[in-house]
């Protein structure tokens, strides 16, 4: 499509315009009112004439694609001559290396991850594709979790270790293993355990005893529950279970059924729905017209009959947990503490938990636990495998926190990062400049920053978040920054379409020998006879 670069400007190019626009009718004017011989002819050549000229003023061009120049990119390290063969095959018509100076080309290929932010600045406005290099065996491709959680919920690692399959990635605090997991035929590995110490936390990631990294996190307080545990005879299963809840800072509540009529209340107040332990004896008494009000979530345990208490748990409440029966006798779980001989067979509402079941009805949550006890744990003195077991339950069972931090992990100096606060409370008005609505939930706020030194660094005087240096997982820094450089650049893709384009124009000689021959008509007309 023809487009225009005018050679003047505002009201100079529109007067030029309009005066030779005014001649031209002026001339054509004169011939037709003196009646001047092939005044058509005369008319036409002349307005040809000054037709000429306005292009030439307005200089039209139209763009044309330029043809695609392709190099291929080397970190400093490598050499030219590994590579020509790789070039071909992506028909790049030459390699460079990082730190040389790049011309003549529209299209990039990047060759692995080793290159320094200063390289990738230097790279000119043009396209760019990556291909990654492959990971070294028993590096980690990918890895990630959790920066900022709350007292008690869990704290998720994942990874991908290329070459380290039926190897065991474990999580431990000094010489305890908090969790340990086996690195599966892809590479993939996850491993889950709650966070037990406010504050900041610092554990050790080992890969087949040997340790390749730190895993740096900060806990914060959790907001107070309100719980009931009800049972229906004395029992320590109930009682540890409360002491501990306790112990933890809840406010909880012990009801226990002695006689028909008679009933010992550890009393304490609530403040809001409350979260209720019962047992199967209990059941009948409930008030189903209490759960999701007066409960936000309930949690039946001590099962002496599961088919039975299932069946009284599903009529009661309208549930649909289903269980499926796989031995006669108790089984001892990873955990040390014996479970039914059952397992659940889950719905599509249904989610299930160290042995134990859970639905979601709404804004409530039902579950259902197939422990015959854990209480030996903390008689025993294992009070993490104790938590282990009953933090991410109660994590399950609680109401959504009304405020919480969300950062994803590892974080690098001079990489851009997303801290996330969820709040029902606060509008962006509350919120400092640095803040930005998240598009997709109004409630909540994302808080982009660029860390500018390794270490513990404190955020808003509630929460600290741990930079990892550029030896920590440096093949992970050196992969984020090159995705976080490939996403800036998106933002330009419109000026790297406009340069892969180039404007052609009429040269100047065409001008002058167009100009040339129209004024030669105007000239030449008149001297032939009729």
């Amino acid at each position: 499509m023809m487009q225009f670069e005018p050679i003047l400007e505002g009201y100079f190019l529109f007067a030029v315009i309009l005066i030779l626009l005014l001649l031209c009718l002026a001339q054509c004017t004169y011939f037709f009112v003196k009646n001047i011989t092939r005044k058509g002819l005369k008319s036409f050549l002349f307005s040809l004439f000054t037709l000429t000229l306005i292009l030439f003023v307005l200089q039209p061009y139209w763009e044309a694609e330029i043809p695609e120049q392709t190099a291929l990119l080397i970190s400093k390290d490598q050499k030219k001559e590994d590579f020509t063969a790789l070039a071909k095959e992506y028909d790049a018509d030459k390699v460079f290396k990082a730190g040389e100076e790049i011309r003549e080309v529209n299209k990039l290929i990047l060759y692995g991850q080793e290159f320094s932010e200063e390289d990738l600045l230097a790279i000119p406005l043009v396209d760019i594709d990556w291909i990654p290099q492959p990971f070294v065996e028993g590096d980690f491709e990918n890895l990630n979790w959790k920066g900022v959680l709350q007292y008690g919920q869990r704290q998720i690692l994942k990874g991908k270790v290329p070459g380290a399959t039926g190897s065991k990635l474990e999580v431990r605090l000094s010489e305890e293993i908090l969790a340990a997991n086996q690195i599966d035929e892809d590479g993939k590995v996850e491993v889950i355990f709650p966070a037990l110490v406010l504050g900041k936390n610092k554990l050790g990631i080992y890969i087949a005893d040997e340790k390749v990294g730190d895993m740096r996190f900060f806990v914060q307080e959790a907001e107070v529950l309100d719980l009931e545990v009800k049972v229906g005879f004395p029992n320590p299963e109930a009682r540890i279970i409360t002491d501990y809840l306790r112990r933890r800072g809840e406010r909880a509540k012990l009801d226990v059924q002695v006689s028909r009529d008679s009933r010992i209340i550890s009393d304490m107040d609530s403040e809001g729905k409350t979260i209720l332990f019962i047992d199967p004896s209990q059941l009948n008494s409930l008030n189903v017209d209490d759960v999701g009000t007066v409960y936000s979530g309930l949690f039946l345990f001590n099962l002496s009959n599961p088919a039975q208490d299932i069946l009284n748990i599903n009529t009661k409440l309208n549930t649909k947990f289903e269980l499926n029966k796989t031995g006669e006798v108790s089984v001892e779980s990873e955990n040390g503490v014996s479970v039914l001989p059952y397992e659940f067979l889950l719905k599509s509402n249904q989610d299930s938990l160290f042995s134990s079941g859970f639905e979601i009805t709404g804004d409530y949550v039902i579950g259902v636990s197939l422990l015959e006890s854990s209480f030996e744990l903390q008689l025993s003195g294992d009070s993490i495998g104790y938590a282990k077991i009953w933090e991410p339950i109660l994590e399950k069972l609680s109401p959504k926190p009304k405020r919480f931090y969300s950062l994803s992990k590892p974080i690098f100096e001079g990489q851009l990062t997303a801290l996330h606060l969820s709040d029902e409370n606060l509008s962006l008005k509350d919120m400092g400049t640095n803040w930005k609505k998240d598009p997709v939930n109004d409630n909540v706020f994302i808080y982009q920053f660029t860390p500018k030194k390794e270490g513990w660094q404190e955020l808003f005087g509630e929460l600290s978040v741990y930079v990892e240096s550029y030896d920590d997982f440096e093949p992970i820094r050196q992969h984020q920054m090159i995705l976080e450089y490939l996403k800036h650049r998106r933002g330009f893709a419109n000026e790297i379409e406009g340069l892969r384009k180039v404007k052609k124009f009429i040269p100047d000689w065409a001008w002058f020998l167009i100009v040339l021959a129209t004024l030669t008509f105007v000239w030449v007309e008149p001297r032939f006879r009729n």
